[in-house]
């Protein structure tokens, strides 16, 4: 059995759906396939809340909900740059790191106007990011060293899977 929130022409809405679980503490994450493997669909609820007919409806509606989730990326990522460019900084909920806050900016240093409370979030400037994406592999270790030292840098990223700081 399904629950189905629908359209007015009957279709199911993977927005209401979506939004009414997250109000109750569920949270969805569309995590992207490899060169061969799918994209799939990572949720997490709070404990005993997932019945079996939260689990056939997401089963049957995945590719709904897996294309509401990849708007929202792409709505989430055009804001994030609109906040970027005007005010040099922007704290976002990095999907490689699990959903952890990082502080992007444009360049290093605390940026002006960045509230006290996030001004030990690890710190990621542009060119530190563009470095990264090319070396996937190190992310995890950089991001480590990031949690305990915000103002380090990523000066290099070597072919062995190392990094410069």
């Amino acid at each position: 059995m399904d629950i189905l929130p629908v359209t007015h022409d009957g279709s199911f809405d993977a927005q209401e759906f979506v939004e009414s679980l997250e109000s109750e503490g569920w949270a969805f994450l569309s995590v992207a396939g490899g060169a061969t493997t799918d994209p799939h669909l990572q949720v997490t609820t709070p404990t005993g809340a997932m019945a079996p007919e939260h689990r056939a409806t997401i089963r049957r509606h995945k590719p709904a909900i897996l294309a509401l989730l990849r708007e929202r990326e792409r709505s989430e990522a055009i804001n994030a740059d609109q906040l970027l460019s005007e005010q040099g900084w922007v704290v976002v909920h990095c999907r490689a790191l699990d959903g952890a806050r990082v502080l992007w900016t444009l360049e290093g240093g605390p940026p002006e106007g960045l509230p006290p409370e996030l001004r030990g979030l690890p710190r990621y400037t542009l060119g530190e990011l563009s470095r990264l994406v090319e070396h996937p592999e190190v992310i995890g270790a950089a991001h480590a060293v990031k949690v305990f030292f915000p103002d380090a840098e990523v000066l290099t990223v070597n072919n062995t899977g190392g990094k410069g700081t």
